[in-house]
């Protein structure tokens, strides 16, 4: 099922296209297939996610790596011992990259597909360990074995750390799914008049 229609035009929801004469579902019944404006496509296949959420993702997974390092940096005293306070501050900062993570989750729900959810999984897993392994090698140890401490632990840390990174981002996921598919029953009904499709192109 293939259709070259040379451009349509397509309602802000994305959910109706304009045939010239109705407006028709951009989703086949089944789900298995959509209309971009242009062709029939398989919803299966991949599809970029918007540049804001490529945007949003990046500056989430340099915070998940960098904030373990800078707190440590920032309290880490001249003898080498940690400062009163340093755990106060990092159990606020890891809330809210916690939030941050449930967040990215959402906004990948609501906006593309959810497969996606599991490469920033690996993304926000990464950068975390990175960020471990920098804020070890940033505190010597006895004996001079924090090149040793940094590697034990990201063998340790790393498969319950994309446990937990993975479950965040698929509550904010699903969460997204599912308030998706609300919008979607809510606006059931195709646009009606001349000025929903007005100005509006595929």
């Amino acid at each position: 099922m293939r259709a070259e229609l040379g451009g349509a035009t397509v309602s802000i929801d994305g959910q109706w296209w304009w045939d010239g004469m109705r407006w028709l579902p951009t989703f086949t019944p089944d789900g298995r297939w959509w209309f971009d404006g242009h062709v029939w496509r398989r919803n299966g296949s991949w599809r970029r996610p918007p540049l804001g959420v490529l945007v949003a993702s990046a500056i989430w997974a340099a915070a998940v790596a960098l904030w373990a390092p800078i707190v440590e940096t920032m309290f880490r005293e001249p003898a080498g011992d940690v400062a009163p306070g340093a755990v106060d501050v990092s159990g606020v900062v890891l809330l809210w990259v916690v939030i941050a993570t449930a967040i990215i989750g959402l906004v990948l729900g609501l906006t593309t597909q959810l497969r996606w959810t599991w490469l920033a999984a690996l993304l926000g897993t990464f950068a975390q360990m990175v960020g471990y392994v920098a804020t070890m090698l940033g505190a010597p140890q006895p004996g001079g074995i924090e090149d040793d401490a940094a590697a034990v632990g990201v063998l340790t840390f790393a498969l319950p750390t994309l446990q937990v990174v993975a479950g965040l981002l698929w509550v904010g996921a699903g969460t997204g799914f599912l308030l998706r598919g609300a919008r979607r029953r809510k606006k059931a009904a195709p646009p009606v008049g001349e000025s929903n499709h007005a100005g509006l192109r595929g």
